[in-house]
C-alpha cells in the first residue's frame, strides 16, 4: 500500500510536469541555481545492486527528455560563472559523483548529441581502477555471497573492533556508516577476504567501475568537465582536521596539474558536509571553486561553497521540479 507520503511525492510531481503549469515551473525556477546529480547509469554489477535506484541507459535517456523540456543545460563551469541564458528555460547543470566511467557506456555520447556539458565528480583513489571504493566493496560483498556468510563475517569484525554488529545483511548497509573513517577501506578488506571475493585486482580488472585517468582527458576534449569527490569517499563531517588535505588538498592539486583544470568544483559524499569555517577556507583558498551537497537547489545569490543539488535518480519529477519549484514559489512569497 502506497504511504501518504508516496502519494504527496506522486501528486505534486504530476502536476509538476502538467503542460499547463509548463510555463510557471520555469519562471519559478529561474530564482535558484540548479544542479542535478546522478551516479552510475546502466544495470547495476555487483559492486552496484545495492545501491541502484533503476536508472538504466534508457531510463536515463527519458529523464533528459524531461529535463530539457524546463531547462537549458550549460556546464556547471558557466553556471558559476553566472552566464545568463537566452529563452524561458532556466539553466541547470549536470553533475555525476563516484567517478564511474561514463564512456564505454555510451553515457558521453547521448551527452554528446543532446549538446549537454557535464561534470564527473571523481574519487581521485579510485582513478585507473586502483582501488574499489568502499561502499561498492560493501555492494559486491552482499551480491556475491551467501547472506549467512556475509553476515557472520561481517559481525566477527563489528564486534572485534567494538562496531555496531546487524541483524540481517540488509542491515549491513546501514550500520556500516559507523566504521571510523581512517580504517573504513581495511575493515572492509578484511571483510572481502572473509567472505571468500576473489582478489580485489582481478574484480577490478573484470569489472573497470570508474574513469582512467586518459578517459578523463577524452572526457575533457569532448567539452565536458572534472571534479572531485574526495580522495577515498569519506564522510566530511567525521573527518578529523588533520585527514582534510590527504582527502580534499592534495587530490584537488592533483587533479589541477593532471588536468590542467582552470575550475574544479567539489560534492560531498553523501552530502556529509565539513565544518562551514574549513568549507569555506578551501573555498576562499582557491582549493576547490565551489562546494555541492544534495539538499535540493541553492537560490541565486548563495555562497559558492554552499550550494546544493537535486537527486535525478529517485522521483526526478517531484525532487528536480515539483519541490524544488514549490520552495521557491514560497520564498518568493516570505514563507
Amino acid at each position: 500500500m502506497m504511504s501518504m507520503k508516496m502519494m504527496i511525492k506522486q501528486l505534486v510531481g504530476g502536476i509538476a510536469t502538467s503542460s499547463i503549469l509548463a510555463p510557471v515551473m520555469r519562471r519559478s525556477l529561474q530564482s535558484s541555481i540548479n544542479i542535478i546529480y546522478y551516479h552510475r547509469v546502466g544495470t547495476p554489477p555487483s559492486y552496484y545492486k545495492s545501491f541502484f535506484s533503476g536508472c538504466t541507459y534508457e531510463r536515463f535517456e527519458r529523464d533528459l527528455d524531461v529535463l530539457q523540456s524546463y531547462f537549458q543545460f550549460v556546464s556547471l563551469e558557466d553556471m558559476l560563472l553566472g552566464e545568463r541564458v537566452t529563452g524561458d528555460k532556466p539553466a541547470a547543470a549536470l553533475t555525476f559523483d563516484d567517478g564511474f566511467s561514463l564512456i564505454g557506456n555510451g553515457v558521453m555520447d547521448l551527452l554528446n548529441r543532446r549538446g549537454i556539458r557535464a561534470t564527473t565528480l571523481v574519487i581521485t583513489e579510485c582513478l585507473d581502477n586502483r582501488q574499489l571504493m568502499w561502499r561498492h566493496k560493501l555492494s559486491a560483498v552482499l551480491a556475491e555471497t551467501p547472506n549467512a556468510q556475509a553476515l557472520r563475517a561481517y559481525n566477527q569484525i563489528a564486534s572485534a573492533n567494538a562496531l555496531p554488529t546487524a541483524s540481517s545483511p540488509s542491515e549491513i548497509i546501514r550500520v556500516s556508516f559507523e566504521m571510523p573513517m581512517e580504517t573504513k577501506d581495511e575493515l572492509m578488506d578484511e571483510w572481502w577476504a572473509r567472505c571468500g571475493m576473489q582478489p580485489l585486482p582481478a574484480y577490478l580488472a573484470a569489472h573497470q567501475p570508474y574513469f582512467t585517468w586518459e578517459e578523463l582527458r577524452t572526457w575533457r576534449k569532448n567539452g565536458h568537465s572534472v571534479g572531485l569527490h574526495t580522495a577515498t569517499h569519506v564522510s566530511c563531517s567525521r573527518l578529523a582536521p588533520d585527514a582534510v588535505d590527504k582527502e580534499i588538498v592534495a587530490p584537488a592539486r592533483e587533479l589541477r596539474t593532471a588536468l590542467d583544470a582552470k575550475v574544479l568544483p567539489f560534492s560531498y559524499p553523501f552530502g556529509h558536509r565539513l565544518p562551514p569555517t574549513i568549507a569555506e577556507s578551501l573555498y576562499r583558498d582557491g582549493m576547490i571553486d565551489c562546494v555541492l551537497g544534495i539538499q535540493g537547489y541553492a537560490t541565486v545569490g548563495a555562497p559558492l561553497h554552499r550550494l546544493e543539488r537535486a537527486n535525478g535518480e529517485v522521483e526526478l519529477e517531484y525532487s528536480v521540479l515539483g519541490k524544488p519549484a514549490l520552495m521557491n514559489a514560497r520564498r518568493a512569497m516570505g514563507f
